[in-house]
């Protein structure tokens, strides 16, 4: 076990590449489509793939890393890398994954929900999440926020009568190269056809308001929560076109390091995690830095590959990739090939 940790150590003077296929089953995302799997080129154990759980730390589907060492295989999941070294994983003062990213793609609607905010319960992690929008069919989107007049009181009525409460919220058609920041407390619904990233806080803890009485293949229909969904629901929060107003962020540029000519855009900067696109053309590079926290990367489009400080490559990635940059690697640059690469960056914190 010593010499696996210190191999494991070691590797994280580079990046992590997860294992391919990290995805959930029909069961349990039942409205998910067909695209993740085209977008990755790898076949799926089911044609319907709702998530993918891209960087993760999370029991339910944690990342998972083929280690080859001393003659023998061996798969070891993400938390071992972070409970083995905590401050070279993750950075700071961090002792497990600060942050979650999924691919996200809808087929048909999601259950109209919301996410509990911190304190909301002894125990029950907060979860507040962002929506970068990949792909959108025309006049596909999501029901964001509710909309003016709407009271606890009408929602609880409804919700009694068993009526749709999609009504409620703002709809809200999205559009390629989005973003939408989703405050912990916020009632939402995922609408069809979209193919969406998700950086987002280590939870899954979710309340269910509404799921338009779908069954499963056996009858069932899924569970609902209401009463959580009421009392976790900020009810203090803007409505209608201001809520919207507010979610919807504007890219702003960053400098990049000197001779590096792809554009940086901070999309997110929130206490619980930051999300960068990098936009790229044919042969131009940038210049990171993980050493004040972990940072996640998923090749939207493209391909790119990571050098070290040195300048020796160390790997490269192609479109529907994922990596993981450990704190200790510290400074790395990526280099772009063919015509257009954007990568997604996910930090937990304020970057050198």
């Amino acid at each position: 076990m010593e010499e696996l940790a210190k191999h494991l150590l070691a590797m994280m003077a580079g990046p992590l590449v997860p294992r391919p296929g990290n995805f959930t089953p029909p069961d349990r995302t039942p409205w998910g489509g067909r695209l993740i799997p085209k977008m990755k080129g790898i076949a799926a154990g089911s044609d319907i793939v709702g998530e993918s759980w891209e960087i993760s730390g999370h029991p339910s589907f944690p990342n998972t890393f083929q280690i080859a060492h001393a003659g023998k295989n061996t798969v070891v999941p993400l938390g071992v890398f972070g409970d083995l070294y905590p401050s070279a994983l993750y950075g700071g003062s961090h002792t497990s994954m600060p942050f979650l990213v999924k691919l996200l793609n809808s087929e048909s609607n999601l259950s109209v929900q919301v996410h509990p905010p911190a304190g909301y319960k002894p125990n029950v992690p907060s979860k507040t999440e962002a929506w970068y929008v990949i792909d959108a069919e025309p006049g596909a989107g999501c029901y964001i926020g509710m909309k003016k007049g709407v009271t606890r009181k009408m929602m609880r009525e409804a919700l009694a009568k068993g009526r749709d409460i999609v009504g409620f919220l703002n709809f809200v058609e999205f559009k390629p190269g989005e973003t939408y920041y989703i405050p912990a407390g916020t009632p939402h619904a995922i609408g069809a056809g979209l193919l969406l990233v998700e950086p987002q806080e280590t939870s899954e803890t979710t309340y269910r308001y509404y799921d338009y009485g779908r069954v499963d293949d056996r009858g069932n229909k899924r569970q609902l929560h209401i009463e959580d969904a009421l009392a976790a629901t900020d009810w203090n929060a803007p409505r209608g076109e201001e809520f919207v107003d507010g979610i919807r962020r504007k890219p702003i540029s960053m400098n990049s390091c000197a001779g590096g000519k792809a554009l940086e855009e901070q999309l997110i900067k929130e206490q619980a995690f930051e999300f960068y696109r990098i936009t790229f053309k044919g042969g131009d590079s940038y210049c990171g830095d993980s050493s004040s926290g972990i940072q996640g990367m998923m090749v939207v489009e493209g391909s790119v590959s990571i050098y070290s400080k040195n300048g020796v490559e160390l790997e490269a990635f192609g479109t529907g990739q994922s990596f993981i940059v450990p704190a200790a690697m510290g400074r790395y640059v990526l280099v772009a090939e063919g015509d257009k690469t954007v990568v997604l960056n996910t930090t937990s914190g304020r970057r050198l």
